[in-house]
């Protein structure tokens, strides 16, 4: 091999190292450098232990694999080896083994008989990682992303890349041997935009890495909303009901909503804004079942829907009840009398307040057997009380 102006000298020495306590066969490497390319020295080192002065050691028996790295960013000497021994004492015989550094040199097999054993070298440079180019990312919130190939390793062979995360959105996770990404993107992540930044380093000599950036985009993605489902509701007639539509948006913030109803009998309301239905039956709707379906619409973009429907059944009888007379007694007792169809049950009922949503049973129900009936309310009359009579059979 033809040797320029700039050089680098590998010195090889096979010795024998005696301050473990046992006598083993140890090669060093020394390499001067001065302001060159940084190159790899691979050895692959085998000994014919029957040339050699050391008992212990069988035939055939030491292979050894190692490397060392020639920085000739820095003039100066750089020793390594298989163990701590000096290799320039007068135990070892040092072989000067000189190799090309015009530019990128060929590999070359450099061998030496040293103490009648065989080292040979490989010399060859090593190159960072290329990162593979990757184009913006545009995903959707409430999806599973993921992505692999990062980048590859030009050497030959190729050498192994580890993979080290540095800048990523929460949650988005890194294969640290394999490189894949992978990120399961929530309703709460999007939308935005997310720069990834992944360091490749592989383990040649020198180690050399290269960081591959790239942005994903998370769209927003409207979820449609959910209103909670209502049970039946049971009313009198001339009794207001009164009840709050609840809904829930998945969507991050949530959005606003508006109702109407798709279904409901005359007279029904419901507020735009936030869903209070009321409806106050008449006598016309006595002993009748109505169905009510609520919709709402969110003003997301493409708008989203939900609909709910339950029933209201109003009671009350169609035979005529008309209360005649309502007093007090010298005992604070309320005495009510009504007149009925006779042959039907009755239940007084009571409340405390004009603008009460309900009513309270008083007493036991009374199957009539005139057409007049009067009813004693044996509590004591405090403030105002409001009565009714309703038909149940």
């Amino acid at each position: 091999m033809t040797t320029v102006a700039q050089e680098s000298v590998v010195h090889l020495g096979l010795l024998h190292d005696t301050a473990s306590g046992s006598e083993q066969a140890v090669v060093s490497v020394c390499v001067d450098t001065s302001a060159l390319p940084v190159y790899s020295i691979d050895l692959e080192i085998s000994y014919d232990p029957a040339a050699m002065s050391i008992a212990q050691v069988e035939k055939g028996e030491v292979v050894q694999d190692f490397s060392v790295v020639v920085n000739t960013n820095q003039p100066g000497r750089i020793l390594a080896g298989l163990a701590g021994a000096n290799p320039f004492d007068e135990r070892g015989e040092i072989l000067e083994l000189s190799f090309d550094t015009d530019g990128e040199p060929d590999i070359s097999i450099l061998k030496a008989e040293i103490n009648e054993g065989l080292v040979e070298g490989r010399i060859s440079t090593n190159t960072a990682p290329v990162a593979t180019g990757i184009s913006e990312q545009l995903v959707d919130e409430g999806t599973s992303w993921s992505i692999g190939g990062l980048a590859q390793d030009t050497d030959i062979p190729a050498n192994t890349l580890q993979y080290e995360l540095l800048t990523a959105p929460a949650g988005m996770l890194l294969n640290e041997d394999s490189g894949t990404l992978s990120w399961d993107i929530s309703e709460e992540d999007g939308p935005c935009t997310n720069v990834v930044q992944v360091r490749i380093i592989d383990n040649g000599m020198p180690s050399l890495s290269v960081t591959n950036s790239f942005e994903i985009v998370v769209s927003e993605v409207n979820e449609a909303p959910e209103i909670t489902q209502e049970s039946n509701k049971e009313i009198q007639p001339n009794e207001k009901l009164q009840v709050d539509i609840e809904v829930t948006d998945p969507d991050v913030p949530e959005q606003q909503m508006e109702f109407t109803l798709e279904e409901a009998p005359e007279g029904a309301e419901i507020d735009p804004e936030s869903g209070g239905f009321s409806w106050t039956p008449d006598n016309s709707h006595i002993q009748t079942t109505n169905m009510v379906t609520v919709n709402v619409n969110d003003d997301g973009e493409p708008s989203k829907s939900d609909t709910m429907s339950f029933l209201v059944i109003v009671g009350g009888s169609l035979h005529e009840i008309e209360i005649t007379n309502i007093q007090v007694s010298d005992e604070d007792k309320v005495i009510i009398k009504f007149r009925v169809n006779p042959g039907y049950t009755y239940q007084v009922q009571r409340r405390e307040r004009i603008d009460d949503t309900g009513w309270t049973d008083v007493g036991e129900p009374i199957t009539a057997s005139e057409e007049y009936v009067e009813f004693i309310d044996d509590t004591p009359l405090s403030g105002s009380k409001y009565y009714r009579v309703i038909e149940i059979e």
